[in-house]
């Protein structure tokens, strides 16, 4: 049982308060990770020719307690086939940012981990499992998700 009283324990809780966040900087460390996301897959995709065409569009996120803010989403064609890149955010458990990744077939998800890491989340449960964002990883997940 407690022994405080309420105004103590709301002092107790200030003095341990973490501090507010930047989310100006968040935001603005988020969609530079997304643009050298887009850059690193426009790398990978260099060797598939004509085949393959990117192109960007502009969007706005909107997320608690950040705000809006525009981000670009990457569309891949591939022949009659698309897959979009859109981000989803900052406010991600167990992650820094998240990009949903869909295709004809279904859906993935690259999250961002400390230090700018991309990976590809193989699953979500029981606990989250992903792999580093690979010029393989990224086939593999293009695989699930587009037409054979």
């Amino acid at each position: 049982m407690p022994n405080t009283s309420i105004s103590e324990f709301f002092k107790q809780k200030a003095k341990r308060a973490q501090p507010p966040r930047d989310w100006r900087a968040r935001k603005k460390a988020f969609v530079n990770d997304v643009e050298a996301l887009y850059r690193r897959i426009a790398k990978y995709l260099k060797g598939a020719g004509p085949a393959v065409s990117v192109e960007y569009s502009d969007t706005m996120l909107r997320e608690p307690h950040v705000g809006e803010y525009p981000v670009r989403e990457m569309l891949l064609r591939v022949g009659d086939e698309r897959v979009v890149f859109t981000p989803k955010g900052i406010n991600i458990f167990g992650a820094a940012g998240r990009v949903d990744v869909r295709g004809e077939r279904g859906d993935g998800m690259l999250v961002l981990q400390p230090r700018h890491r991309w990976c590809v989340v193989k699953s979500t449960r029981p606990t989250l499992h992903v792999v580093d964002l690979t010029e393989k990883t990224l086939g593999d997940l293009l695989q699930e998700i587009m037409r054979p």
